[in-house]
């Protein structure tokens, strides 16, 4: 008798947990934009593992903030489910990445889970330009004044980007669930482009807070038939970038030291911002 009301009590707890997480899934509904390039990497504060990656995967609707996970295989190349990392300039990213071996060439078999929903995606195989390196940004400057600096660069020469894009990370706000943190402006520019200012207003709907600390990550990308970005500023056609990343942040008055900062980067005529140089990488240099 007791062994009986036993499995019945099991039972009915094991029922209730699958009721449980039945009535807390949410159905995935949509998976668009989906990725995979080479993403060579500088040295950061926000959380991006430098180096040399290849990062893939998708917009999802519900995204990280209802709970949703992506799982990748490729070839016997398996990984785990993790949250998805939303953003606050986008709600619906969800990318992974790995370090870059020529070896992982193919497409990505995606997985997409929230409680017991299940929906599968398969992103594009990596582009044959990924074989080589995209190179980082060269004779980065940052100037101006108020909330509003411009920051410039120079691109290498022998590359021609198809497109530049600029984010901001928030380096005083929380970390995201992958340790890096929040995106709060990107922003697509003209593929000869080599200077932008920061808004006051950032795209995340975010204002520039003074004495927050920002870093501003410039991004030379080439995309497969040498096109603008998919939809303006998604990563759907992109094929290999770079990423540098440089420290900012907003002063509500005061001057920072005049002429060049202590680790050699310029840093020119501001009363109402400070700037010092995270990296510089070379191009010879072994993350939206």
């Amino acid at each position: 008798m007791f062994l009986r009301a036993l499995t019945v009590l099991t039972s009915s707890i094991l029922a209730l947990a699958v009721a449980f997480v039945t009535a807390h899934a949410t159905p995935i509904t949509l998976i668009d934009h989906l990725n995979n390039f080479r993403d060579t990497r500088g040295v950061n504060d926000v959380g991006v593992p430098p180096g040399d990656a290849i990062q893939f995967g998708a917009d999802v609707t519900p995204g990280g903030l209802q709970g949703t996970t992506l799982g990748a295989v490729q070839g016997t190349r398996v990984l785990v489910p993790t949250v998805c990392n939303a953003l606050a300039v986008n709600a619906r990213n969800c990318s992974r990445s790995v370090a870059f071996t020529p070896t992982l060439n193919s497409a990505w078999d995606l997985t997409f889970h929230n409680g017991s929903d299940t929906a599968t995606a398969t992103t594009p195989i990596i582009g044959a330009a990924a074989a080589t390196a995209a190179p980082f940004p060269s004779s980065v400057t940052i100037s101006g004044s108020g909330f509003t600096p411009t920051l410039r660069w120079t691109v290498p020469a022998g590359f021609t980007p198809d497109a530049v894009r600029v984010n901001i990370y928030d380096k005083s706000g929380p970390s995201l669930p992958n340790g890096v943190k929040d995106v709060v402006h990107s922003q697509a520019l003209a593929a000869g482009a080599t200077s932008f200012i920061v808004p006051t207003t950032l795209n995340s709907g975010q204002p520039l807070r003074a004495g927050n600390s920002y870093v501003l990550n410039i991004q030379l990308i080439e995309t497969a038939g040498h096109v603008p970005l998919v939809g303006g500023n998604f990563n759907d056609n992109i094929v290999r970038r770079s990423s540098a990343f440089f420290d900012f942040t907003p002063l509500t008055g005061g001057a920072p030291p005049p002429g060049v900062s202590s680790d050699g980067w310029p840093c020119t005529g501001s009363q109402a911002w400070t700037g010092s140089r995270v990296s510089i990488p070379s191009p010879a240099s072994a993350w939206w």
